[in-house]
């Protein structure tokens, strides 16, 4: 129906061009579903070879109607060889393995309409920029100067495919890094460099140095147009760089950049409808709209976080005016408890603090309780969440959470609630100052070192004193220990791995000492050649530590697996050999039991908190902190003695055996309903409750 009008509009003599590129809409449609596919599992190798496959078609196609007298059918060429590549493009989608994923189905089910209809505006302005000039120009300009336009273009398009090595790489690989609630920024800052560096050099060789090059490629017929190729190759290079960011920001659902990227294909059009009437005007529209393009897209990228915070800020201020989705509940024989903790378990940067809570948390309300968690957020859950029956109201970063928390309470909570726990990580939410409910104080290990180390004047004075002074300490008669558990029906003893294996489980930070692991790594791998270290966890340490790894020569011995499902947890910990723990500080150690109940024994710095959750020399063994030879020691003991080894599983299960999360609730919960105080201590799991309301003793 459209052939028609597409053949006038372009000036065309025949309409048969159009009729045979028709299914290349259809193909491309369809054939995108496999290529993405394969692109999302990381299958780059069969992806490069589509793309050869493709051209090679194209070319011996279009090869066989030229030498056959069949020129005007040369069109077909497109179209076949996509339609090649997309049965090509099925069958090795159809012939990958199925993967076990640890996914929510209700959220897997759920169409992804935003992000359909903004990576829909993303694809419009790429073609706008790529095409929509093309089309316009073929339009609005004589014939000669539209076939100059059309040299002009396929140069740009140069300087962009060339710039799209990388740039091609950005979803899947921060996908990836996202998925694994890993800071995806590190893997994009690399591919962006590279993406610059290349379209960069593109533009150097047939932009700025096109009057050498171009004609080398297209002939003599480019001259009179060579001095545009600097302003026009600009413009390439401006919209290569700036499409990137747009792709890397689309990847992680921040759809305001796919919407700047459609407004400016929009401004873009309008802006050659009224700017046509040479070539030179058209160019000059497009180099004007790439270098906005360019400049609002970069300082999107440096603003939009602080803009953010404040939005998310002024939200949060709002909210404090509105009503939660749900309400909490009127008076009954059952607890109503309101949590105050600075994380939950879905934050990029939750630990064991956030399992212990959740998992107590849980339970209670699994008694019938009501149950409300009110934590911080890292921008990449739901403000309102409810999960396994614990209604969670994230607010706030890592320290506006503690302001809002005090407003929260006071126009939302204060007297709809009977307990209060306040968790302290490092400073707690200082709740008997405005709370007139019972606070339970719950502390996992005093932070004054890490304060000392890791926090610069004045900050770590002030940090030291909010803890060490306001915080109530002693009154041993009022305290109540509450251990972490483990849940067994999760981390249960498999067959291990055939050749020796040693496991660090857990965030990578500076007080988790793991170079000393790497170190003694070093060592054991002189005398255990097969010996291997896997490092199961993400934090900001891990550059440092990859650098170690190579600096140490043991890229083939130690290897990183980010952080994990609790699938692939309770598999690691059950497998492994041995776990090794030299934190410096260590409020408790989930890891350590969740690795003795699979089975597996620990070596563990001798430091508080871990001396409770290693029963040396039963379930593993305790070393003094920091010492890399005797580290290196004990794990060499425990590899090479495989009598003593199977003592240590053996002892390791029976020790498991004493902790249950079950276990540990209904000891949480009789203290909640437990009439007598309670003061906060520097104890993992230990728990205060203040009965003078208000007050802190």
């Amino acid at each position: 129906t459209l052939t028609p009008l597409l053949a006038d509009c372009f000036r065309a003599s025949s309409s048969m061009p159009f009729i045979l590129f028709a299914p290349v809409w259809f193909i491309s449609t369809v054939g995108a579903v496999d290529e993405g596919f394969l692109s999302g599992i990381l299958k780059f190798k069969i992806i490069a070879s589509l793309i050869v496959i493709e051209a090679v078609v194209k070319l011996v196609c279009s090869l066989i109607f030229i030498e056959t007298g069949y020129t005007q059918y040369v069109y077909a060429a497109i179209p076949l060889s996509m339609f090649i590549v997309f049965l090509l493009a099925w069958f090795f989608a159809r012939s990958q393995k199925e993967a076990k994923l640890d996914i929510d189905v209700k959220r897997a089910v759920k169409f992804p309409t935003k992000f359909f209809v903004t990576s829909s505006f993303t694809k419009i302005s790429t073609v706008a920029f790529l095409s929509f000039d093309l089309i316009l120009a073929k339009h609005f300009l004589p014939p000669t100067e539209a076939g100059q336009y059309a040299l002009i273009s396929l140069v740009g398009k140069m300087i962009f495919f060339v710039g799209g090595l990388f740039s091609g790489f950005i979803n899947p690989l921060v996908s990836r890094e996202e998925g694994a609630r890993r800071n995806s920024h590190i893997i994009f800052y690399q591919l962006l460099l590279a993406t610059t560096i290349c379209s960069l050099f593109a533009y150097l060789v047939v932009g700025v140095l096109g009057y050498l090059t171009v004609p080398i490629l297209l002939g003599s017929k480019v001259e009179p147009i060579l001095y545009l190729l600097p302003i026009y190759g600009l413009a390439m290079f401006f919209f290569t760089v700036s499409t990137s960011i747009i792709s890397f920001y689309q990847t992680r659902n921040k759809h305001a950049f796919a919407i700047l990227g459609l407004l400016m294909a929009v401004i873009q059009v309008i802006g050659i409808y009224f700017y046509h009437g040479s070539l030179v005007e058209i160019i000059r529209v497009m180099t004007v709209v790439g270098a906005a393009s360019f400049v609002l897209t970069i300082l999107a990228h440096f603003l939009y976080q602080p803009i953010k915070t404040v939005t998310t800020n002024i939200r949060d201020f709002l909210d404090v005016f509105t009503a939660i989705p749900w309400q909490v509940p009127e008076a009954n024989d059952k607890q109503k408890i309101l949590i105050f903790n600075w994380r939950d378990t879905r934050h990029v940067w939750a630990g064991g603090a956030e399992v212990y809570i959740h998992e107590i948390a849980k339970r209670i309300a699994k008694r019938g309780n009501y149950v409300a968690l009110f934590c911080g957020n890292d921008g990449k859950s739901p403000r309102n969440e409810i999960i396994d029956g614990v209604n969670i109201i994230r607010r706030g970063g890592c320290y506006t959470v503690y302001i809002w928390a005090v407003l929260y309470y006071i126009f939302k909570f204060r007297n709809k609630f009977d307990v209060i726990v306040d968790s302290e990580n490092g400073i707690p939410f200082f709740s008997p100052l405005y709370a007139k409910e019972p606070v339970i104080g719950l502390v996992h290990h005093v932070h004054q070192d890490i304060f000392r180390k890791h926090l610069i004047f004045p900050f770590s004075q002030f940090a030291q004193f909010l803890e060490g002074q306001l915080m109530p300490f002693g009154k041993t008669d009022a305290i109540s220990v509450v251990n972490p558990g483990v849940d067994h029906s999760l981390f249960k003893p498999l067959k291990k791995s055939e050749k020796p294996t040693i496991l660090y489980l857990g965030r990578l930070k500076p007080y988790k000492s793991i170079d000393i692991l790497i170190r003694a790594m070093s060592q054991v791998t002189n005398d255990i050649s097969d010996a291997t270290l896997t490092i199961a966890g993400d934090g900001e340490s891990r550059m440092d530590l990859e650098k170690l790894v190579h600096k140490l020569n043991l890229q083939n011995a130690v290897s990183f697996a980010g952080k994990v499902s609790e699938r692939v947890k309770a598999e690691l910990l059950a497998k492994s050999w041995l776990i090794v723990q030299p934190s410096k500080i260590e409020g408790w150690g989930i890891t350590v039991i969740e690795a003795n109940a699979s089975g597996t024994p620990v070596i563990a710095s001798d430091v508080s908190g871990l001396r409770d959750s290693v029963n040396n020399p039963h379930s593993g063994y305790l070393v003094p902190w920091g010492q890399v030879n005797k580290f290196a020691k004990k794990i060499e003991l425990i590899l090479t003695d495989k009598k003593g080894r199977k003592k240590l599983e053996k002892g390791s299960q029976e020790w498991a055996k004493n902790f249950s999360w079950e276990k540990s609730a209904k000891i949480f919960y009789n203290t909640i309903r437990n009439d007598s105080r309670w003061i906060l201590t520097p104890t993992k799991g230990f728990y205060t409750r203040n009965n003078y309301k208000g007050k802190i003793i």
